[in-house]
C-alpha cells in the first residue's frame, strides 16, 4: 500500500471531489461529495488506527472544522481542529500536534473521508436520493487500484482486490445513514487488510458559516507556508508548518493577518483575501 500525507491544493476540495473518478464526474454519484457534515466511526488497523471517531463539517466558504477522538498506537488524542483560509492557517483546540507532523491531524481523517465517499458513489452511483430504505451495496475490483488523495503529495492506495460490501438507509432528518466493510490487498505479499466504517451523511453543514466573530483565544494557530519544487520538471507544491503557533482574539483578526501575508505590521497592504 502507497501511503504519503501532505497538502490538498485547494481544501474547498478536500471533501472528496479532487479523488472523484471520470465515470463519476456527472451527477447524480457527485451528489455524494456535496456532503456538508459527515459522522465517521473508523478502525483501521494497517496505519495503527484502533478507533476514530470525526465530525466533519465545511462552511459555505470552504472553511473546515473537525470534531476528533482518536485512539491510535496506545495514544488518544481528542479535541477539535479548523482549517482557514485555503489551508493557509490550521488551529487546534485541546490537541497539541507534533512537532512537523500538524499536518498529518488533517490530511488522515480527510483521506478516510474521501474513502467513504469514494464506496459510497460506487455502491450508490445514483446518489443519496437513491437510498430509499434499507439498501445493501457489494461492489468491488480485481484489477485497478482505488486512490484517494488531497492534491500532489496527499494520496493513499488501495491495491486490488478490493471489496465493500455494507448497508445504507435514510434518516428521518434527511441523512443517510452507512455501515461499510471494506478490505484490499495490503500489508505484505498475500496478506489483506480492512476498513471498517460506519456513520452519517447529511448535505447540510452544523457550521454553515465560520463569522469573524467566532472566539479562538483557547485555539493554537499555526501558519501554513506553500513552497514550490522541480521534480522531474514538474512543479510541486509542499506545505511547510510554522511549527511556532500564533495566538489571536477572533476568525476576523487571523482571516486579516492571512491577507497582508502575516505581516505584523498595522498598515501592511492586502495580498490577497480570505472569503
Amino acid at each position: 500500500m502507497g501511503y504519503r500525507l501532505g497538502r490538498s491544493s485547494l481544501i474547498g476540495l478536500i471533501f472528496g471531489l479532487s479523488a472523484l473518478p471520470a465515470y463519476a464526474q456527472d451527477a447524480p454519484a457527485i451528489s455524494w461529495y456535496a456532503a456538508g457534515h459527515v459522522d465517521l466511526n473508523v478502525s483501521d488497523p494497517e496505519t495503527g488506527l484502533v478507533a476514530g471517531a470525526w465530525q466533519f463539517d465545511r462552511a459555505d466558504n470552504g472553511d473546515i472544522r473537525i470534531i476528533k477522538r482518536e485512539q491510535r498506537d496506545g495514544t488518544q488524542v481528542t479535541g477539535s481542529l479548523m482549517s482557514i483560509c485555503d489551508d493557509q492557517a490550521l488551529l487546534f483546540k485541546d490537541i497539541v500536534p507534533p512537532r512537523h507532523r500538524e499536518m498529518d491531524e488533517l490530511d488522515r481523517p480527510i483521506l478516510l473521508l474521501q474513502l467513504t465517499l469514494k464506496l459510497l458513489a460506487r455502491g450508490f452511483p445514483q446518489g443519496p436520493l437513491s437510498v430509499l430504505g434499507k439498501s445493501a451495496l457489494d461492489v468491488g475490483d480485481e484489477k485497478s487500484t482505488l486512490s484517494v488523495n488531497k492534491g500532489n503529495d496527499a494520496r493513499r492506495d488501495f491495491h486490488p482486490p478490493w471489496r465493500v460490501n455494507g448497508v445504507a438507509e435514510p434518516e428521518v432528518s434527511g441523512g443517510i445513514r452507512f455501515k461499510l466493510a471494506f478490505s484490499y490487498a495490503g500489508g505484505g505479499a498475500g496478506h489483506g487488510s480492512s476498513i471498517t466504517i460506519d456513520g452519517l451523511w447529511r448535505q447540510t453543514s452544523a457550521m454553515p458559516t465560520l463569522d469573524d466573530a467566532f472566539p479562538i483565544e483557547s485555539w493554537r494557530v499555526y501558519r501554513i507556508d506553500t513552497v514550490a519544487s522541480f521534480v522531474g520538471g514538474n512543479a510541486q507544491f509542499d506545505p511547510v508548518v510554522i511549527s511556532k503557533p500564533w495566538h489571536f482574539e477572533n476568525v476576523g483578526e487571523l482571516r486579516a493577518r492571512i491577507e497582508s501575508g502575516w505581516s505584523t505590521s498595522l498598515r501592511a497592504n492586502k495580498q490577497s483575501v480570505c472569503k
